[in-house]
């Protein structure tokens, strides 16, 4: 690869930490520096087999810049609710043969978690429950056409598709809570001290790490506990 042809010329590589979750996928990492967010991504990278890689603890520098960066939108009628909600989905792909390739990040992992957003949102009338998506495909497939019809239904739903407006750091800005299908905007919002859930239908994030109960939610019933708490 690249990175042992540098290693062999000698060429310093350098590369900072983004994701808190990717230390823990145990990815082998062939650099010279690398700048962690934490503690405990570094004592888990001490188990690497390079063990040339210097880590330099340096916190979540680019979430804090694009926390910066980020500005409050207003929403029409936003003041009829008690609290935002951000959701954040995964990926869909448009085509249905690659779709039926992906075993997680699927149109039916998004569209049960769709669901699960409508029905929470029609228990929870004094929540605004913004939606943002990795992309907007998803609107332009049949498979979701019912979900999107009632999504645009229903008064305390919002689909955030402008993308130039709804940035992921005026989401974060935007919103008091979120509910998510692991992203990285869960340790965003984290590290600005903003409640998140994340809806776990299988062992994702939980096999690579470990966010506790209080963050992970494994049913409907859970989740609608765990926004109540957030509420009160």
């Amino acid at each position: 690869t690249l990175a042992v042809a540098c290693r062999m010329k000698k060429i310093t590589l350098v590369a900072a930490q983004e994701r808190t979750i990717e230390p823990a996928r145990k990815t082998q990492y062939l650099l010279d520096k690398y700048f962690v967010i934490g503690n405990h991504s570094k004592k888990i990278l001490k188990e690497r087999k390079d063990k040339k890689m210097e880590l330099i603890e340096m916190g979540a520098v680019k979430m804090k810049q694009h926390f910066e960066e980020g500005k409050e939108v207003k929403i029409l009628n936003e003041n009829n609710y008690k609290l935002k909600c951000l959701v954040m989905d995964w990926n869909s792909v448009k085509d249905w043969y690659d779709n039926g390739r992906i075993y997680n990040a699927n149109w039916k992992t998004n569209l049960n978690f769709y669901k699960t957003i409508l029905h929470l949102a029609k228990n929870n009338k004094d929540v605004l429950f913004l939606v943002k998506s990795k992309n907007y495909l998803w609107l332009e497939i049949d498979f979701f056409k019912e979900i999107v019809n009632d999504f645009r239904k229903i008064e305390n739903i919002e689909i955030l598709s402008d993308q130039t407006k709804w940035t992921p750091s005026n989401c974060i800005k935007s919103s008091d809570f979120g509910i998510a299908l692991m992203t990285s905007l869960v340790d965003e919002m984290l590290i600005f001290d903003k409640p998140v859930i994340i809806f776990e239908s299988e062992d994702f994030p939980s096999c690579f790490l470990d966010y506790g109960p209080e963050i992970i939610s494994k049913s409907s019933e859970d989740l609608n506990v765990k926004v109540q708490k957030i509420k009160s």
